[in-house]
């Protein structure tokens, strides 16, 4: 949700590898979700958990919509800038309706576990279950409010017909709605790994031993089809996410051309160094590593509080 130079500055700053990346972590999340529904169709009497329909079995919905909007659906929205080379409003676009899709899906999901835990009428035990008990709950409500006020900022700053915010504060804002929007995604795994071992658990996935398990690949086929399949879909969240991190990554050269590095040069992102003495090229390395991390997360006033107060001692010698 940029302009048209941040939009053409990140797909032009990702190579070929982060590209490839960006589209199989995608591929990965939809066979993800293809696993999802194959576990949550499979007969119970396999660690399954039944099949669909909004009425006894509507909790099934709940897994299958959050993992379709918080890992398929905004994995999608991410990386949409990374891979396709079109117009910036388009892009724009597709971005904020892949994130609306995933907001719809949320409230179904949200929805279904809800009325399955709180009406007898929409579970197969006939019985009421307590809501926010675990520590995948508490992970996903996050991960949830998080991504829903992220939306809404989103809209508030970027929607090409808002007049209201200006231009300063979306660039100012920008950093902002990039952090929370991919720290949303890694608390959305979090949370789909955390739910599918409570319904592993719930669903009997083990298997009796009479001796130590020394080699558990000789066992792994004891297991039940439907444990086999939840195993699967959190392997993908895992391999998903490594690929988005990948494919979202700023590789630089780092210190080869720091004051006292390997290069020995002059380093270029801050150029106030310029013409001073190097009596302490180890000191000035660690300060300059302080400085780079402060310039390149955007801390602007502590980097040029940091480089005055540094210039200050580095005169005294």
């Amino acid at each position: 949700m940029g302009s048209t130079d941040e939009k053409s500055t990140l797909y032009s700053t990702a190579n070929t590898l982060q590209k490839a990346a960006a589209v199989a972590s995608i591929v990965a999340a939809f066979i993800g979700l293809i696993l999802l529904i194959a576990w949550m169709s499979a007969d119970k009497d396999d660690a399954g958990y039944g099949g669909y329909n909004w009425g006894e079995l509507i909790f099934n919905y709940h897994p299958t919509f959050m993992y379709a909007a918080l890992i398929l659906g905004s994995f999608s929205a991410i990386v949409s800038y990374r891979i396709l080379p079109i117009d910036k409003y388009v892009s724009k676009g597709f971005h904020g309706l892949i994130h609306t899709g995933a907001i719809i899906c949320i409230i179904i999901g949200l929805t279904a576990v809800f009325l399955g835990n709180d009406n007898k009428s929409y579970n197969d035990a006939d019985m009421y279950f307590s809501n926010f008990t675990s520590i995948h709950s508490f992970i996903g409500l996050g991960a949830v409010i998080i991504y829903f006020l992220n939306y809404c900022f989103g809209i508030l700053h970027f929607l090409p017909s808002t007049e209201l915010i200006p231009v300063e504060l979306r660039k100012a804002y920008m950093p902002y709605h990039v952090f929370f929007g991919t720290f949303s995604t890694i608390a959305a795994s979090m949370a789909v790994v955390t739910g599918v071992m409570e319904l592993t658990a719930e669903a009997g996935c083990y298997y009796d031993i009479d001796s130590a398990d020394l080699n558990p690949a000789d066992h792994y086929h004891r297991l039940k089809y439907g444990c086999k399949l939840a195993n699967g879909v959190g392997v993908l969240v895992y391999l998903s996410i490594f690929l988005l991190s990948f494919a979202l990554y700023k590789f630089e050269v780092f210190g080869a051309d720091a004051p006292g590095g390997a290069g020995g040069g002059e380093t270029q992102k801050n150029p106030s160094w310029h013409n001073h003495s190097h009596s302490s090229s180890h000191n000035i390395h660690i300060i300059y590593h302080i400085h780079y991390i402060l310039h390149t997360y955007r801390y602007t006033y502590l980097h040029d509080l940091s480089v005055s107060l540094s210039l200050s001692w580095l005169n005294a010698y």
